[in-house]
């Protein structure tokens, strides 16, 4: 009986990505995945662990879904293309590093910048 209900639930978890839910098909796909780990059923697991990587990705949540995609690399008959939208994750994660440290960059650049031009106020003040 729990594998009919691991599915049901996957199944609605496909139903709410599909009606732009992703956090009420995570929901879905996180009760299927209490259901599976209480059994020990480690192919359903990792089949929803794969649908958990698609809600967290849609969700833009890649560190989370990148996780979720490794554990699903296992699942046999996924719909998803595992191999890709662990790429397409890895891609995000990367321009959102890249994009954190060129924000922290203009910062320094212009903490720089105030003390710097404190600096000529001071100098000014003594000439």
């Amino acid at each position: 009986m729990s594998r009919k209900q691991i599915n049901l639930h996957l199944l609605r978890a496909c139903a709410m990505l599909a009606n732009s839910e992703p956090a009420r098909a995570l929901q879905c796909a996180d009760y299927a995945l209490q259901l599976a780990s209480e059994k020990n059923l480690f192919l359903a697991i990792s089949l929803v662990e794969a649908y958990r990587g698609l809600c967290f990705y849609e969700m833009g949540e890649w560190v989370a879904a990148k996780t979720a995609l490794v554990r699903g690399a296992s699942a046999r008959s996924c719909p998803v293309d595992m191999e890709g939208l662990t790429r397409k994750v890895q891609m995000r994660i990367n321009e959102q590093a890249r994009a954190g440290e060129e924000a922290q960059m203009a910062r320094g650049h212009k903490r720089r910048r105030e003390v710097y031009e404190l600096g000529a106020e001071e100098v000014s003040a003594v000439v």
